[in-house]
């Protein structure tokens, strides 16, 4: 997953990733930047990620994550008795 603002990690390189994957998923979302925060300006800027980083990760990240964990399989946890 990455950002198609992200000036640090083309993402066009996802399409290198992808043809690697046996399985798998890959997601480019738009105004999203390489910190997975929103971006609306034409491009992303590292000097701007330190106050970036507080902010929650852009909503778009969310479903696309939620669904490739729903992938792996659910173990109890807690005390055992």
């Amino acid at each position: 997953m990455t950002g198609l603002k992200d000036i640090q990690v083309d993402p066009d390189g996802i399409v290198s990733i992808a043809a690697m994957l046996s399985s798998g998923q890959t997601h480019v979302l738009p105004d999203v930047d390489h910190i997975l925060r929103h971006e609306p300006r034409p491009a992303s800027d590292v000097r701007r990620y330190k106050r970036q980083a507080p902010m929650p990760i852009d909503l778009s990240v969310g479903r696309p994550l939620l669904d490739w964990l729903a992938r792996f399989p659910q173990r109890a946890t807690g005390a055992t008795g």
